[in-house]
């Protein structure tokens, strides 16, 4: 079991790229407020009040895809580092306002662009005080964006999962085990 410790008031926040991601951010979430902490479960580009982009980018994928008799086009690495880019120009001001109105001690990120942000708003905002956790969705093979040695703990299920991180890059000292966390 890994601790967090004191009470904290935790934001388990997730991408809306697949519904497994907003039920690992609920389940952690769940569990935070049965061990007594305040934790509040909350989407990415709704927290940064940027839904309006992701919207907009998921319709022209929609459209393109209809217009290439109908391949399918999923979510694609240059969409979301076009979210990427656009969020870190401008969501920072809603993350700091965020942070004003409800402040936090500690954010759970539920996919690899969430932590990528979260820590890049962070360091933009010099709100160096709130940690930020990753929790690893997958359990053997990682997404080199998944990568991110900004974070304070990088939480993966299995030891095939790690050798991959640090294989990636992720620093050692970053990584810790966690139970696998599933929606059944």
């Amino acid at each position: 079991n890994y601790s967090i410790g004191a009470l904290m008031k935790v934001i388990c926040i997730y991408a809306n790229r697949g519904e497994e991601y907003k039920a690992t951010a609920e389940l952690i979430c769940n569990e935070l407020i049965k061990a007594g902490h305040q934790a509040v479960v909350e989407e990415l580009f709704d927290y940064l009040d940027i839904k309006w982009l992701d919207t907009f980018l998921s319709f022209t994928i929609k459209l393109f895809s209809k217009l290439r008799f109908n391949n399918q086009i999923k979510s694609s690495s240059r969409e979301l580092d076009t979210l990427l880019k656009f969020a870190k120009k401008h969501g920072y001001r809603a993350f700091q306002s965020n942070l004003e109105e409800a402040p936090t001690d500690l954010f759970i990120c539920i996919h690899p662009y969430t932590s990528q942000l979260i820590t890049a708003l962070r360091d933009k905002t010099n709100i160096n005080d709130i940690s930020v956790y990753y929790y690893e969705t997958r359990f053997f093979s990682l997404s080199k964006r998944a990568v991110n040695n900004d974070l304070d703990k990088f939480f993966i299920s299995t030891n095939k999962g790690k050798e991959e991180a640090l294989a990636l890059g992720q620093k050692k000292e970053t990584i810790s085990f966690a139970p696998i966390i599933s929606a059944d």
